[in-house]
């Protein structure tokens, strides 16, 4: 836990923030994870605007694919279980695979997938069966909460003084009393109240009509924070999908009460019992944190492990990129200087970027764009084949490196306040901290390339994970 989590989680239990409501909607719940979400890791951030001039200027250029939104299929129909997605993909033998449940899916022909678009967009054509999108739902929220913000209506502020009233002491302890991003964070969590209200509508309407056994969502975002919230509601189980790691006492998962979370999903499949440790003090019981594996990183080791490398005499060393302000700069230094020094010594550098970065990364990294680095910016390109033809990574906070162990790479973390968070790896042997490229050559010279960490594999990922989960499935719902 970085120092920046940890002042959170005090005055987060000094001000008891997780029971404070405005009108029903569970001010701070929601707020915590917007904070986190959109925040660097050691400092608070400040929020996407939500003023009517920033909502258009970002919203303009995706015109035709706000316009597309209109017409995608929304209609519900009885499934057993209902899949709630974000709509990142990967690009498998020609068709864009949710690589967290499509194979999970086709056990269970009785599903319905619901899927939300990422960034204005989703990716065609997709091997997910029985699916429909929520871009209606999305709209129609967003056209009803800007409204109520630009013509500033009594209720809208009604609602920010109340939300002024719980938030503003708490911000200016965490923040400084002058600080603009106080008042900022106010207006954000007011829109997003309008926001959840209007939604929350719509996904109860719908959950009714599917009238599934069981829910499954596959992050921790906002919109299945309000689908859990309507699951409890109706009496129906929800699970969620770990797809990141979770460091021990990670603030997302973990708060200073034992009560139950409404927000919070009824079971969490963790990728191992290493990953259920990061659960220190979760809203549920820890006994329904169950360890399952991943199933996409067991059937990609298979199709990728014994893959020959294009040229025996070269080496790869692939950078994981944290798409984290407080470190890109350097990290991306980082990456150049190895490639620099590595160069006449057989080594080759390729900089993997988040795929939030894939849009904008020359601005993000002019250094990287001018050098002669190998960037990978497109989905296209598979990280485990990558994996496969590599011998060591560099990461700073990635489930990325997790998975590039259990590929058997060498695993190098970046020493810097936030990568804190991956102590547990390196305390258990898993992974070594660097400090800069020099400390990086170094360790790389020594290499021994004959190297294969992959037994760790079972430790990182449960074997079996698809059986696993169809175990666990079937028993929540026979019960």
């Amino acid at each position: 836990m970085t120092e920046f989590t940890k002042k959170l989680q005090y005055i987060e239990e000094k001000y008891n923030l997780t029971s404070v409501n405005v009108d029903g909607y569970s001010l701070w719940v929601y707020m915590r994870h917007l904070m986190l979400s959109t925040s660097s890791s050691v400092a608070v951030g400040t929020p996407v605007s939500s003023s009517f001039v920033e909502i258009v200027r970002h919203v303009v250029p995706k015109t035709v694919d706000v316009f597309r939104m209109l017409f995608r299929k929304c209609k519900p129909s009885k499934a057993d279980i209902l899949f709630l997605l974000s709509g990142r993909r990967y690009l498998i033998d020609g068709l864009y695979e949710c690589y967290m449940t499509d194979d999970l899916a086709d056990l269970y022909p009785n599903s319905l997938t619901l899927e939300y678009s990422y960034n204005f967009k989703h990716f065609s054509p997709a091997k997910t069966k029985n699916m429909v999108f929520a871009d209606k739902f999305l709209l129609g929220d967003f056209i009803v909460s800007i409204i109520k913000k630009i013509f500033n209506t009594r209720r809208y502020k009604a609602i920010y003084k109340r939300t002024e009233d719980i938030l503003f002491e708490p911000l200016s302890e965490l923040l400084g009393h002058s600080d603009e991003r106080i008042k900022e964070w106010i207006n954000w969590s007011t829109f997003h109240f309008f926001l959840h209200n209007s939604h929350i509508k719509k996904v109860e309407r719908f959950i009714r009509s599917v009238s599934p056994k069981l829910i499954i969502v596959t992050n921790f975002s906002f919109y299945n924070m309000i689908a859990n919230e309507v699951a409890k509601r109706l009496g129906i189980p929800s699970v969620e999908l770990v797809h990141g790691m979770f460091p021990r006492g990670n603030f997302t998962y973990n708060f200073p009460c034992s009560s139950s979370i409404p927000q919070y999903p009824d079971y969490i499949f963790s990728f191992s019992d290493f990953d259920k440790r990061g659960f220190t003090s979760p809203p549920i019981s820890k006994n329904r944190i169950i360890p399952v594996g991943y199933p996409y990183f067991e059937k990609s080791a298979k199709k990728f492990k014994n893959m020959v490398k294009e040229n025996e005499d070269d080496c790869i060393v692939v950078f994981l990129s944290t798409p984290d302000k407080t470190v890109t700069g350097e990290f991306e230094r980082l990456a150049i200087d190895t490639h620099d020094c590595l160069a006449e010594k057989g080594w080759k550098v390729v900089y993997k970027l988040h795929p939030f970065e894939y849009g904008n990364w020359k601005e993000l990294y002019p250094l990287l764009a001018a050098s002669t680095v190998d960037v990978v910016d497109t989905p296209q390109r598979n990280l485990y084949e990558i994996f496969a033809m590599s011998s060591a990574l560099v990461g700073i906070t990635s489930t990325a490196i997790l998975e590039g162990i259990g590929f058997g790479l060498a695993a190098f973390i970046y020493d810097n306040p936030i990568s804190v968070v991956m102590d547990d790896l390196v305390e258990s042997g898993l992974a070594k901290k660097v400090i800069d490229s020099k400390d990086l050559c170094l360790e790389l010279d020594d290499l021994d390339l004959s190297y294969d960490g992959s037994k760790c594999a079972a430790e990182l990922f449960k074997p079996n994970a698809l059986e696993n989960m169809k175990s666990e499935i079937d028993k929540i719902i026979s019960n």
